[in-house]
């Protein structure tokens, strides 16, 4: 269970990275946190996905996605956040994105958003052409961003129905996750991520 204590409105910064709380649950109770702080001006919740000893993620515990979209009602009703950095937290999903570009719709004083390398080698379910449109719809309303970092996070990726994917370098990665250079795997046709 996330408890986050409410009665601390005046705080102006807070940084709680690579504490693998990107869960829904931990994104809810700061979004129930973030809506009555009218003070908090930044928020680092950056690198904060569950990922193990071996660097892999551990899907049964965080939900990135979740986190964000929990998250994002919370920072939409904050109203004097201006920096939020949530680079690092497996997130890269279509919804995600949205739930991003709501944010930057509803709120009007928010200056950087940092969310750069979330893309997760391991997943099916990334959809990097999503995340990005999500976005954009919320940067073509909002007045007051100045900083966006969307970078590493393979938006023109390639894939196939099998699992591989190729980058934008031509470099290529089994359905195991393991990079086979620039050596094409025959018979495999690539489509960009987000229409597979």
């Amino acid at each position: 269970t996330c408890t986050v204590h409410t009665t601390i409105r005046a705080l102006e910064r807070l940084n709680i990275s690579s504490n693998r709380i990107a869960s829904k649950e931990a994104g809810k109770a700061l979004a129930e946190a973030l809506a009555i702080n009218s003070s908090l001006k930044e928020l680092d919740v950056s690198r904060s996905s569950w990922i193990d000893n071996e660097g892999r993620w551990n899907e049964s515990k965080g939900d990135g996605p979740g986190f964000a979209q929990e998250l994002a009602i919370g920072i939409s009703a904050n109203g004097a956040l201006k920096s939020l950095n949530m680079s690092e937290n497996k997130m890269l999903t279509k919804e995600a994105g949205k739930a991003l570009g709501d944010i930057l719709k509803a709120n009007s004083v928010l200056k950087e958003l940092d969310v750069s390398s979330n893309y997760d080698y391991s997943a099916g379910s990334t959809d990097g052409a999503g995340f990005a449109s999500g976005i954009a719809d919320g940067v073509s309303t909002n007045g007051a961003l100045e900083v966006l970092d969307i970078s590493n996070n393979n938006i023109g990726l390639l894939a196939s129905e099998g699992g591989w994917t190729m980058n934008e370098n031509d470099a290529y990665c089994s359905p195991e996750g393991k990079w086979q250079g620039s050596n094409k795997p025959e018979g495999v046709e690539f489509k960009p991520l987000g229409v597979i």
